[in-house]
């Protein structure tokens, strides 16, 4: 894992920050007659869960590996875990969710809106924190 820490950490990173500048950008170049601007996130979503998976493994291994020393790293490596795995469950619902059981035609219910914000408010700050942890672990 010692050879792909520091290419991962800048990948998850990366992944994040796509979803933050296009989380920012939707609203400015959307529009409601076209559907390139939700093709573009048809495609970001496989990098959020791509982005997802490598979290929940790279959070699971860091809890496995922590020998409970310190209370800090002890609230770190579980608070990491845990919003990885929440936001895996959270994610995976939602995407099929809202690509198999909502009729292209119809609006999107509101609380799906508000669940889509929410992942994309948490992927980036996610990413942010298990790809800087890569990047500082040796």
């Amino acid at each position: 894992m010692d050879a792909i820490r520091k290419p991962l950490g800048y990948l998850l990173c990366l992944l994040g920050g796509i979803v933050l500048v296009q989380f920012v950008a939707f609203p400015i170049y959307w529009d409601a007659e076209s559907t390139a601007a939700w093709d573009i996130w048809g495609y970001i979503n496989f990098g959020t869960a791509t982005g997802a998976v490598i979290a929940l493994v790279v959070s699971f291994i860091r809890w496995r590996d922590y020998d409970r020393s310190n209370l800090r790293d002890a609230i770190a490596t579980g608070g990491m875990f845990m919003l990885a795995g929440a936001f895996a469950l959270l994610f995976f619902e939602q995407w099929p969710a809202g690509r198999l059981l909502v009729d292209p035609n119809d609006p999107v219910p509101g609380f799906r809106d508000f669940v889509w914000v929410v992942v994309d408010v948490l992927f980036p700050i996610l990413m942010a924190w298990v790809g800087s942890w890569l990047l500082r672990s040796e």
